[in-house]
């Protein structure tokens, strides 16, 4: 059986000030620890990514030599095609 709300006392400006910067500081602190926490997931995510390209590299057989001249000549490519885009 509803027995309706419970009536809440007045809170002086000041009591609501001091509720309100007590909120803040733990949202702080909570976003400090969510930084942190995105900081090691990037850098987990770099390190997963780079142990990716080595097992493709390591797959691949090419020599460092040779995957090196093919990601150069991608990416003059690739700088080619943009300026290809932009003078038209």
């Amino acid at each position: 059986m509803p027995r309706g709300r419970k009536k809440v006392q007045p809170q002086t400006v000041e009591e609501r000030i001091a509720a309100v910067t007590a909120e803040m500081e733990a949202l702080k602190e909570q976003l400090k620890d969510k930084k942190n926490e995105l900081k090691e997931l990037q850098t987990a995510k770099e390190a997963e990514d780079q142990k990716k390209l080595l097992d493709a590299f390591a797959a691949s057989g090419k020599s460092v030599e040779e995957v090196l001249a093919m990601l150069g000549s991608e990416a003059s490519d690739n700088e080619n095609n943009e300026a290809a885009e932009t003078a038209e």
